[in-house]
């Protein structure tokens, strides 16, 4: 069955239930599969299982005998309790063992004492594996996509609320800025940043936006920078560019509208002398502010807002609502620039 609300995923991976068997994470953020995938296993064996309560099977092993599945799980752990088996292929094989085993339950073979988890890349709607997994009532399907700024908020928030950590709202943007929508990625950093700050010595601990900027590599940030920077001087065809290789690699259109109205903010405040070059960006900022007077700034901020609004409120496809918004700037730069 289908799990698809991201409340019922956080809930499954806490508690999966006493009818389901098994699960398979699918999908193009592989860092995200196996983070649940370490959630489930944490949640039915517990924070330190016994080594021999952990199986993995790998795909020579099932490809020969679809019934290894069945087989393993029903086998008696060495040392007692229950077992966690693991597969991660995408294979036909894979399909065949999840086959072979929910024949075997149907036809009266016993609940075996173990969860099994299938790790797979990206799946095909009409793909074997899906479809037999999606149909089971004993199976639950998860579909793992990168993350966009509503889930990686959420994550982050979930992060440092688990570690007990506080965190400054400059420092939370600059977080979010600076990540991407890769999960284990945006897992290893968020752990680093933590270690940094000192959790788990017993202490409180705020993060504030130099620790940030400090510890945390710039997985997504760099690239969306090249972006505003094309748009305000001026250089459409460097901005549709840069926007389409960020839409391919997973970034919403709406953190892209939520980073240029930043920036545009930023300017603005240094027109009214409530900024400074030194804090944000100082080279970029002395570009941008040679380009751009108060008031094409005003107008500008309001058509940001507006697209952003659009994004969340219209139903229209969010990229090209952020993909005409900028092209409207970068042309309306490239005039100025020209006059």
């Amino acid at each position: 069955m289908q799990i698809k609300r991201l409340g019922e995923i956080e809930s499954f991976l806490r508690a999966p239930g006493k009818d389901l068997e098994g699960a398979l994470f699918h999908g193009r953020d592989q860092g995200l599969v196996r983070e649940r995938s370490k959630a489930l296993e944490t949640a039915i064996l517990g924070p330190k299982p016994d080594p021999f309560q952990i199986v993995e099977l790998s795909e020579p092993e099932v490809k020969d005998a679809p019934g290894a599945l069945y087989a393993e799980a029903a086998s008696i752990s060495m040392m007692g309790g229950k077992k966690f088996i693991r597969l991660r292929m995408n294979s036909d094989a894979a399909a065949s063992a999840l086959e072979a085993y929910l024949a075997e339950r149907e036809s009266g073979g016993a609940r075996p004492d173990a969860f099994f988890v299938i790790e797979a890349g990206e799946l095909r709607a009409t793909g074997a594996l899906r479809k037999i997994a999606e149909s089971a009532k004993s199976v639950a399907a998860i579909a793992c996509y990168p993350d966009d700024d509503a889930s990686l908020e959420q994550f982050v928030e979930s992060a440092l609320g688990a570690a007990r950590a506080e965190i400054s709202n400059e420092a939370k943007i600059a977080l979010l800025e600076r990540l991407g929508s890769d999960r284990g990625v945006s897992r290893q950093e968020i752990d680093k940043l933590l270690t940094y700050c000192g959790a788990g010595l017993g202490r409180p601990v705020k993060i504030e936006r130099q620790d940030v900027l400090a510890l945390v590599g710039d997985t997504g940030a760099a690239e969306v920078d090249s972006l505003i920077d094309a748009v305000l001087t001026g250089n459409v065809e460097a901005a549709v560019r840069q926007n389409g290789r960020l839409a391919a690699s997973g970034v919403h259109p709406v953190r892209i509208l939520r980073a240029l109205g930043l920036h545009l903010e930023r300017l603005a405040g240094l027109e009214t002398g409530k900024g400074s070059f030194g804090y944000y960006q100082a080279e970029a900022l002395r570009r941008h502010a040679s380009r751009w007077q108060a008031r094409n700034l005003a107008r500008a901020q309001s058509l940001v807002i507006d697209a952003e609004m659009q994004c969340k409120t219209t139903g229209l496809p969010a990229a090209q609502i952020s993909e005409r918004t900028l092209i409207a700037l970068a042309r309306g730069a490239r005039e100025a620039r020209n006059a």
